[in-house]
């Protein structure tokens, strides 16, 4: 059936084209280094500024100004109090009274961390001192109550 079209078969032999030249001591060549390296920057590129749109959900907590700022490690368990009374452990929702639950958890899991506390400046001292005094019952030593750094000229 072939043959009537015109067609023949023989088999495909890889590189035929360049057989007298790779005998010959020519090598092929590699790819050049520069649009490489530019496509790979243009990736990179792309990347970071993706990046940037990404938005995590949460709630807007204003923090209180303070003229000391402490550290606090990022191992440490987070606990966000919004002034609408909603309370957030490690990104999530939680009920109040759930928190002494969930503070034995963590101290179990890792004895020496800490708490990071980031209460709204417009929560309740008595709400503070509450979810302060959750953590200091589950055992937690090291808790830190969140301010940001204090602009000179601002209060």
């Amino acid at each position: 059936m072939s043959m009537a079209m015109g067609y023949t078969c023989r088999p495909v032999r890889l590189f035929e084209r360049w057989r007298g030249r790779l005998r010959q001591g020519y090598r092929c060549r590699l790819p050049e280094a520069a649009p490489l390296v530019d496509i790979a920057l243009l990736v990179w590129l792309f990347f970071l500024v993706a990046s940037s749109y990404v938005i995590q959900p949460g709630i807007r907590i204003s923090l209180p100004p303070a003229d000391f700022v402490e550290g606090a490690s990022y191992r440490n368990c987070v606990i966000a109090v919004a002034q609408e009374g909603m309370v957030f452990f490690n990104d999530e929702r939680v009920p109040r009274e759930s928190l002494p639950a969930l503070l034995a958890d963590a101290v179990k899991a890792d004895p020496s961390g800490g708490l990071l506390i980031e209460a709204d400046q417009r929560v309740s001292h008595r709400t503070l001192m509450e979810v302060f005094n959750m953590a200091v019952n589950a055992g937690i030593t090291n808790v830190v109550v969140a301010t940001r750094p204090l602009v000179r000229g601002q209060r």
